[in-house]
């Protein structure tokens, strides 16, 4: 089983000057659907900062982020490469359990590198319960097969507001 997979917890961020990397790094991860390889656009401010006069005088950078100053970035830099830059996303992330058809909801490991296989089982508890509860066991592997990291976490069980 793979993750619930809308929102790719891994990016990776190549340089607009190092086409190789972003073949290269594209064709490694055509598979991973939670991986996302993206050329980076940005060249450099896009306005050059003109002299403050007067008035206008601005305390902040007119595109800065609005709202909660104390929350978590939705993606965090993991790792700088020659050429490119890794970013994983925070919070929880997703999966549907076989057996019951529940959401359920993890918090994923981290990992510096993103992994090219991700290997998800989402466990249901046989125990009789009012509600389920269940567990996550997942594996990464590097593009080599390599094992990154064997987890075995409690997840929640996510309940649709009606």
């Amino acid at each position: 089983m793979s993750p619930d997979t809308a929102t790719p917890r891994w990016l990776v961020v190549v340089c607009h000057d190092r086409p190789e990397v972003l073949e290269k790094l594209s064709r490694t991860f055509q598979h991973a659907t939670w991986v996302s390889v993206l050329a980076d656009r940005r060249q450099g401010q896009r306005r050059k900062r003109q002299a403050l006069i007067g008035p206008e005088l601005r305390l902040s950078d007119r595109r800065a982020t609005p709202g909660d100053q104390t929350q978590e970035p939705a993606y965090r830099l993991t790792r700088r490469g020659e050429g490119f830059d890794v970013y994983e996303a925070t919070g929880f992330a997703p999966a549907r359990c076989e057996e019951c058809g529940a959401t359920v909801m993890f918090e994923m490991p981290r990992s510096t590198e993103p992994p090219a296989r991700l290997d998800l089982h989402v466990v249901h508890d046989q125990e009789p319960r009012p509600r389920p509860r269940h567990a996550v066991e997942l594996l990464l592997y590097a593009p080599s097969g390599r094992p990154l990291v064997a987890w075995r976490c409690s997840a929640r069980t996510h309940v649709e507001a009606s």
